[in-house]
C-alpha cells in the first residue's frame, strides 16, 4: 500500500449584491405610515444566477441615519413610520448561508416622502396638504407664508396666525364661528381632499370667505372683519373647531372677530391678565392708535380714587396699562398692581364725551 495527500481548495460561490435605485429597484415611502420601500435582492446573484432568499443572509450594515429601517427575510427594506422627510442611503450585506464568510455589500438610496396631514397620500399627489379644505393651489402651493413663521400657507394649520385655524376660516360661509363642514376622514377619489370638503369627488371644495370683501380670504386675513381690531385681539376661541366659544359681545350669533359692529372704536377690553402669554396682556382699546385719537389720554384708579396710572398718545403698544403703576399719587413706580377691580376715565381726544367704567386685573 501507500498514500498520498490532496489539497482541495473549496471557495464560496462568486456572491454579487447590487446597488438598488429609487425609483429605478425601489418606491418612495410614505414619512408618516412608513412601507416597504421594494426587494433589495431581486437584483443580487449567487453562484451567476439570481440569489434565492433563503440562500443567503441579509441585514444593514449602515442605517445611513434611517433610524429604524429593517430588511426582512425575503429581501424587503422596511422604512417605519413617522420618518422624517429626504433621501437615505443604506449600506446592506448578503452572505451566503453555506459560507458565512462568502459576502457582498450594497447601497440602497431610498427617498422618504413627506405627508403632513397624515391622511396617507404623500403631498406631492395631495391637493390640500393640511386638509383644512382649501386647495393648495389657493394657498400658494408653497410659495406663500402669510404670517411669516416659515411654514407655507399650504402647510400651516393658521396661515395668518390670527388664533383662529383654517379649517375654520376657510369653510365659514355663514359667518357664525363655526365650520360648515369638518373633516370626515374619507377620501373616496384619493385625491387628498377630504369628502366633507370634496361631495362630488371632483377636486373642488367650497368656496373660501373673505368676510370684509376686502379681496384676501379669511385664512390670510388678521382682520377678518375690516373693524380695525385684529382678529386675535377679538376673543376668537381656543381654536376647536368642534366647539364655539369666541367672543360675541352683543350675542347676535356672530362672533366679534366677524362683527364689524360689535366693538366701535374706542369701547375698551375690561378683563386684563399680565402673564405675559400674549392674550390679555394689555388694558385694550378698539382703534385707539388711529391717527383722529392722537390726542388721547386715559387714567386709571384703585378703588380708594388714587391714580395708579396715567398716559397720553395710549396705543396698546408701548404706551399701555400692563397692570403696573407708573408711580402716580401714592403708588410706587413700576409696582405690579393686585388682582382687583380698577376704574379707568378714557378720553379719546376727539371732542367726544370721556368714557368711564371699570376694569379687572386678573393675577
Amino acid at each position: 500500500c501507500d498514500t498520498v495527500t490532496s489539497v482541495v481548495e473549496v471557495t464560496g460561490a462568486p456572491i454579487i449584491a447590487t446597488d438598488d435605485l429609487t425609483p429605478i429597484n425601489l418606491s418612495n415611502v410614505n414619512g408618516f405610515t412608513g412601507g416597504v420601500a421594494g426587494d433589495l435582492t431581486v437584483n443580487d446573484t449567487l453562484n451567476g444566477i439570481l440569489v434565492n432568499d433563503s440562500d443567503i443572509i441579509i441585514n444593514v450594515v449602515d442605517d445611513g441615519g434611517l433610524i429604524g429601517v429593517t430588511i426582512d427575510a425575503e429581501g424587503n427594506l422596511i422604512v417605519p413610520a413617522n420618518t422624517q422627510e429626504g433621501v437615505y442611503v443604506i449600506q446592506y450585506q448578503i452572505c451566503e448561508v453555506l459560507n458565512p464568510g462568502n459576502c457582498d455589500t450594497a447601497e440602497a438610496i431610498v427617498i422618504v416622502e413627506p405627508d403632513n396631514d397624515g391622511d396617507g397620500i404623500v403631498d406631492a399627489l395631495d391637493l390640500d396638504d393640511d386638509n383644512d379644505g382649501i386647495l393648495d393651489v389657493d394657498e400658494g402651493d408653497g410659495s406663500v407664508d402669510t404670517d411669516g413663521d416659515g411654514i407655507p400657507d399650504s402647510l400651516d394649520s393658521d396661515s395668518d396666525n390670527d388664533g383662529v385655524p383654517d379649517v375654520i376660516e376657510g369653510n365659514d360661509d355663514n359667518g357664525d364661528g363655526i365650520p360648515d363642514v369638518l373633516p370626515s376622514g374619507n377620501d373616496t377619489d384619493g385625491d387628498g381632499i377630504d369628502d366633507s370638503y370634496d361631495p362630488d369627488n371632483g377636486g373642488d371644495p367650497v368656496d373660501i370667505p373673505d368676510s370684509d370683501g376686502d379681496g384676501i380670504p379669511d385664512y390670510q386675513d388678521t382682520d377678518d372683519d375690516n373693524d380695525g381690531i385684529d382678529t386675535m385681539d377679538e376673543g376668537p376661541g381656543d381654536g376647536d373647531p368642534t366647539t364655539n366659544d369666541a367672543l360675541d359681545t352683543n350675542g347676535n350669533g356672530i362672533p366679534d372677530y366677524l362683527d364689524s359692529d360689535t366693538n366701535p372704536c374706542g369701547t375698551p377690553y375690561n378683563i386684563l391678565t399680565p402673564d405675559g402669554d400674549g392674550d390679555n396682556d394689555v388694558f385694550y382699546i378698539s382703534c385707539i392708535d388711529s391717527l383722529e385719537y392722537q390726542n388721547n389720554s386715559v387714567e386709571i384708579f384703585n378703588r380708594w380714587g388714587n391714580t395708579v396710572y396715567k398716559a397720553s398718545g395710549y396705543n396698546n403698544e408701548d404706551v399701555a396699562f400692563r397692570g403696573i403703576s407708573n408711580g402716580r399719587a401714592n403708588i410706587n413706580v413700576d409696582e405690579k398692581l393686585p388682582s382687583g377691580t380698577y376704574y379707568y376715565v378714557i378720553d379719546l381726544g376727539d371732542g367726544s364725551k370721556p368714557k368711564v367704567g371699570w376694569l379687572y386685573i386678573n393675577r
